[in-house]
This record gives structure tokens, C-alpha cells and sequence, in this order.
């Protein structure tokens, strides 16, 4: 059977689960595959993605609802979904992000009454936990452990009990509903595989991006072009949010840029920022977030250095981006990170929370000419061989194929 997907999440095109769900929808439009899109807010004008609405206006409750913690995890019947053309032509249903209080967690046990083949891909731990996307270690929701750790965080009694209840209440979802798991990384696959969905069927699918919007070209062109030093290390970071993203360890990153301060003649190029237009000073350039990734890449591909300090990711299409110009990087050992980056080949990855071993590999880079062009050029046949978007759309592809047969 021909699949006629049907992507679902909260955002299109904006944030990681947004650009990876969007991403693919665009590939299979513009590859003859039938392709649409469901999602609680829209942010594009593409005519082939629509807004999934319920029988309340969430955002008139989200403040009660955030003060409660529920937010995430809500009961409103989305009222046009299955209604709705892009779902009654559907065969395959390919869920993304369910929180963020668009989607009611109920409609997979409709699905699977109504025959439609599913495939959930994991972006953060918020399905195998009660209402947490990432839990920094702590280990409570674990099938095994019954709700029981010993890390280090404190839990008020009310957010164990919310946590446990909200967890149960998935279980009696899941049980009822048949779909198949797919994560990007093996870091998230060996959380599932613990959880209170072991038993399902767990594929892994890395995330790709376009390449269409990268230009290799001459370093010091691009540089002239950008209006960047030509003489200086430049060094980039923090791809999203720049350092008031706590979820970016901006702490840590200003610990990582003091110990290079003074060490090598660099200035510091900080990618994202909650600004309208760029902002330069003595040894730091600020850009502004933007959806031109022509713009973004250039940028990266006119540094010599990325570094990561992210505290919580799956399998950040940041550092997929650095392999894909050549960008050597070091990144903390968070989530799939040294699944994308290989340790010694295309740049280190180090100890969680380590700011001076960030800063010492960064600027071991960057002191060693040659190791610098050798994790370029690996960085590259990296990104070729495993993380282009072609490659992860087609092994959805295969996936889409084979659950849409097994319906005929």
C-alpha cells in the first residue's frame, strides 16, 4: 500500500522536533510522497499543514494549568482531528512532540480502533515519564524502580505523587494502543527499553538535515562576505537562545569563554540571540536567531570552533549542522551527543558539566592546525554517510512501506 502520511506535532518548522517533523514533510511533498501536517500552532504559510483545535481555547487555561504542572498532559478533545481531510485520507500517522497541551493522549487508542498505522518518534523523555522531558539523571520513572531514587534533586511530595499518577495514566493509554517507537539516538532507545514502554517494538532513525542550504566555501571569502576577522579565531556557540537558555548550560559556557579569554587571540561568535540585529563588541559578536539556515551555516562555516554545553538534548541538530560544514566541536557528553560527534575524529566530547575540560580540548583545537583540518574534513564524511536528510527520510520511508502493508 502507497503510505499517505500524516505528521503531527506541536510546531512546524520552528524548534528541533519542529524542523525535524517539517523537514520531512517537505522531503516527501517534494518527492511525489503524499504528505501533510497537523499541529497545535502554526507557524508557516504552507497550505499543506493546518491547526489541530479543541473544544477549549487552551491558552485562556494554560497559566492554572502550569501552576498545576499539568500543562503538558491534558484531556481536551481535539474537536477537527479526526474529522479533519489531512487525517480521514492518512494511512500512517507519524506523531512527533504530544505535550505542550495541543494534543490529547487519548486519540492513540482511537487510532488503533480505527486501524491507523502509527509510528511516535521520541524527541525528548516525556512520553516514558509522568510530565518531565528531561529528568537530569534522576531515575524514578524507571519501570524497575517504582518510583524510588537516590539522586540528588529534591521532590516535593506533590510533584512524585502528580508524576506517578500521570505516568499511570499513560500506561493505561499505552496498553490500549498499538504503535511503534522511534528515537534518533541509542542514548534515548536504552531509556525506553526501561520504561513502561519496553515491550514495544523501539526502531533507531538519526535525524538528517537539508544540505540544499549548505555552500562549501573559501573561509576568508565567507569571512569578507559576514564582515567577520580574518586574522582571529573564531569560536561559535549555542545555536538557540545563546547563553539566557538555561537549557544551553549558559553558565557553563561563561565559565568555558573565561578560561579561553587571554589564552588565544579569538573572538566569540554567540548564534541565536534574543536580539533584532547584530551586536558587536571587543571579542564577542552576537547574531540574532534566524530561520535563513544559507545565513546560519555561513556563519558556522566561517569558524573555526563550535562548543556545546547543553545540560538536556535527545540529538541535537546543532551539532549535526557543525559535522555538516566541517565545524570541528566539543560538546559535553549530554543525551546522543557522542553518537553525532566522534570522540578524537571530528572534535572531543567531555565530561557533563566540565567547563574547563570544554575549554581546554577547544583551545587544543585550535592550537593544532592540523587536528583542526583533519575533524574538518572527518566532520564532513560524517555528516555524508550517516546524517543527511535523504538518509533519515528514507528509512522512514521503508518504516511507513512496511506498517502501511501489514494494514492491506
Amino acid at each position: 500500500m502507497v503510505p499517505k502520511v500524516l505528521q503531527i506535532n506541536a510546531l512546524d518548522s520552528v524548534g528541533g522536533a519542529g524542523r525535524v517533523s517539517y523537514l520531512l514533510h517537505n522531503y516527501y511533498k517534494e518527492t511525489g510522497i503524499d504528505s501533510s501536517m497537523l499541529v497545535g500552532e502554526k507557524k508557516t504559510q504552507d497550505p499543506s499543514v493546518d491547526t489541530l483545535k479543541g473544544k477549549i481555547n487552551i491558552r485562556y487555561i494554560t497559566p492554572t494549568l502550569k501552576r498545576l504542572k499539568i500543562n503538558d498532559f491534558i484531556s481536551i478533545d481535539n474537536n477537527n482531528l479526526f474529522s479533519h481531510p489531512f487525517y480521514k485520507s492518512s494511512n500512517v500517522i507519524h506523531l512527533h512532540n504530544l505535550h505542550q497541551g495541543y494534543f490529547n493522549l487519548q486519540n492513540l487508542e482511537r487510532f488503533s480502533k480505527e486501524n491507523k498505522s502509527v509510528i511516535w518518534t521520541f524527541h525528548d523523555m516525556w512520553p516514558i515519564t509522568g510530565n518531565s522531558f528531561h529528568t537530569f539523571g534522576c531515575e524514578r520513572w524507571r519501570e524497575d524502580l517504582d518510583f524510588k531514587c537516590n539522586c540528588s534533586q529534591k521532590h516535593s511530595k506533590y510533584d512524585l505523587f502528580l508524576e506517578k499518577h500521570l505516568l499511570k495514566r499513560k500506561l493505561e493509554i499505552y496498553e490500549k494502543s498499538n504503535f511503534i517507537i522511534v528515537t534518533p539516538s541509542c542514548w534515548l532507545a536504552d531509556l525506553v527499553k526501561k520504561s513502561i514502554l519496553q515491550d514495544k517494538r523501539i526502531e533507531v532513525i538519526p535525524n538528517g538535515i537539508d544540505e540544499k542550504y549548505i555552500k562549501y566555501e573559501d573561509k576568508n571569502k565567507l569571512r569578507k562576505g559576514l564582515k567577520l576577522p580574518l586574522e582571529k579565531d573564531i569560536v561559535c556557540f549555542n545555536a538557540h537562545g545563546g547563553l539566557k537558555n538555561i537549557w544551553k548550560g549558559g553558565e557553563y559556557m561563561n565559565e568555558t569563554l573565561k578560561e579561553m579569554r587571554g589564552k588565544r587571540d579569538v573572538v566569540f561568535l554567540e548564534l541565536g540571540c534574543d536580539i533584532e540585529k547584530r551586536i558587536d563588541s571587543v571579542d564577542t559578536i552576537k547574531i540574532p536567531y534566524t530561520d535563513d539556515y544559507e545565513e546560519l551555516y555561513k556563519y558556522m562555516q566561517a569558524s573555526d570552533l563550535f562548543l556545546f554545553s547543553s545540560l538536556a538534548e535527545n540529538f541535537p541538530l546543532v551539532l549535526i549542522e557543525a559535522q555538516a560544514v566541517g565545524l570541528p566541536t566539543v560538546t559535553f557528553d549530554v543525551g546522543g551527543s557522542k553518537e553525532i560527534v566522534i570522540n578524537g575524529e571530528t572534535g572531543f566530547v567531555v565530561e557533563y558539566k566540565n567547563a574547563e575540560q570544554l575549554a581546554s580540548k577547544g583551545l587544543e583545537i585550535l592550537e593544532n592546525e592540523e587536528l583542526k583540518k583533519r575533524f574538518s574534513k572527518n566532520s564532513i564524511q560524517n555528516f555524508q554517510n550517516k546524517y543527511r536528510l535523504s538518509t533519515q527520510a528514507d528509512r522512514y520511508l521503508k518504516l511507513y512501506e512496511e506498517i502501511s502493508d501489514h494494514e492491506k
